[in-house]
């Protein structure tokens, strides 16, 4: 697209009068349309068109949720569920009921977006409504929140029009450009962004985030302004909103398209997760379960506001599907530990895949997702098994620091050696064991005394730097070599 400096500058001449209210008594000095204050709405874009889509559905107790899962598409699929997950983890805290749903409002053959709602009520909160765009290229197979569609060079003139807009509405303009200067939910308070199926730029705010009574301000920018501040990938998408055509899963060699996620200037920063390694975050991991008292373990968890990752097995899955379904519901992530226990390199191909597969469909009937993390029993993997693992879409995890917890049956000692973790780490424990349930509330409180972030595995990282068939015994940028 032509962006000349002169045609750039007449532009935001235009939109800086128009939002003074000068254009009545003087003739504007281009005939570039201003920001509009009707009413708008994302393009809403035919599933039909998305290859390997599903709903990945998860209900009860006070929670309605959907999110897309489009198959092979893990970077897009991490995303939607860290929005759903975190969303469970808040409705913890507060109470009430929670409702995700989600729709597409972009498609191409190797670009998805989709806009997730997030509406609470009920709770100490009160009632809330939080919009979240996801931008997946595929060629790249990274996914962003809605800020990479703006070019980093235009974002002040981009959020200086959105903010008049809010105030136009009844918003504070204030608090909407403090919004927009955060990152987009789930990571911050910015709001969601796409278009409208006319091409317009369309923003969407969270109402307490743009100082608004409704739960929901959603402004819209004449396309012919806001196309002036697209990205390279922004005009992708803005093509992909308005002629959408068939999206093709999972393209095969290196990709081609580059997306851009980190802050520049002024723009925030446009990954879901955000920096992990400022937060210190460290996973704490449970294998084996459900067991009897898992629920103590996700209460405890809950109680102190943090989650964790629980590789549940096939044969206690069997057991105990309600205990999967409530670690599903309490925001924590549930990953898969094969079916049977079996040390998979012992194990020919098609034995390796029955386990591996198995246990990740009888996972995904329960909670509605495909586990992208699996933990191999034992630890134990070769080259052929991580072929295996990735043909099914998943990650194999490892860990840094070993509890032994399985082998002391010590409380004090599984506390003492998980409390050694450092950021980045994965930590191994064992859900089945009574003495490790009973460490969890010291391990928390120590860990999060010292300043670390508790979070799931998917959740140490972006999810752009989770690779399926590839092994990691700790965040992806610890960079660490492991077995």
């Amino acid at each position: 697209m032509f962006r000349s400096g002169a045609s750039r500058a007449a532009m935001v001449i235009a939109i800086a009068l128009g939002l003074a209210g000068c254009a009545q008594d003087t003739a504007p000095v281009t005939p570039a349309p201003s920001p509009t204050t009707r009413e708008a709405a994302f393009a809403v874009v035919d599933e039909s068109l998305i290859g390997g889509l599903t709903h990945a559905t998860l209900s009860g107790d006070g929670v309605t949720t959907a999110v897309p899962e489009v198959s092979r598409a893990t970077a897009l699929n991490l995303a939607a569920q860290i929005v759903r997950n975190k969303a469970l983890r808040a409705r913890g805290r507060s109470g009430g009921t929670v409702d995700v749903t989600w729709h597409a409002i972009a498609a191409s053959n190797d670009l998805l977006g989709v806009v997730l709602t997030v509406a609470t009520a009920g709770g100490s909160a009160g009632e809330a409504v939080v919009p979240v765009s996801l931008w997946y290229a595929e060629g790249a197979r990274t996914v962003a929140t809605g800020a990479v569609l703006i070019d980093p060079g235009s974002w002040d003139a981009f959020v200086k029009a959105v903010a008049a807009d809010v105030g136009a509405k009844g918003g504070d303009e204030a608090a909407a450009t403090a919004a927009l200067g955060s990152p987009g939910a789930p990571q911050g308070t910015g709001p969601a962004i796409g278009f409208d199926e006319s091409g317009d730029l369309v923003v969407s705010f969270a109402g307490r985030a743009a100082g608004a009574a409704d739960a929901l301000l959603t402004v819209s920018i004449d396309k012919d302004v806001a196309q002036e501040w697209l990205s390279e990938f922004g005009d992708e998408a803005l093509g992909a909103a308005t002629h959408p055509s068939h999206y093709t899963q999972g393209v095969d060699g290196p990709g081609v398209t580059t997306l851009a996620t980190a802050a520049a200037g002024s723009r925030p920063d446009a990954d879901v997760v955000g920096d992990c390694r400022s937060r210190k975050c460290v996973a704490l991991t449970f294998d084996d379960g459900p067991g009897e008292r898992t629920a103590e373990a996700v209460a405890a968890l809950a109680d102190a506001g943090v989650a964790a990752t629980f590789f549940q097995l096939g044969s206690m899955i069997e057991e105990d599907p309600a205990g999967v379904k409530a670690v599903a519901l309490s925001g924590s992530e549930v990953a898969s530990h094969t079916w049977r226990h079996n040390a998979l390199p012992a194990s020919g191909d098609e034995a390796a895949k029955d386990q591996v597969r198995r246990n990740a469909v009888a996972l995904q009937k329960i909670t509605g997702d495909w586990p992208v993390m699996m933990r191999p029993p034992y630890g134990s993997h070769n080259r052929r098994i991580n072929k295996i693992v990735g043909a099914q879409n998943q990650v194999l995890v490892q860990w840094t620091i070993d509890t032994l917890d399985w082998k002391t049956k010590s409380t004090e000692a599984t506390i003492a050696s998980a409390t050694g973790a450092e950021a980045g780490d994965i930590v191994l424990m064992h859900d089945i064991h009574a003495t490790t349930v009973d460490a969890i509330p010291e391990i928390v409180s120590r860990l999060t005394e010292a300043g670390f972030t508790l979070v799931p595995v998917a959740e140490l990282s972006s999810p752009n730097t989770w690779q399926t068939g590839a092994v990691y015994c700790a965040a992806p940028w610890r960079k660490r070599s492991c077995w």
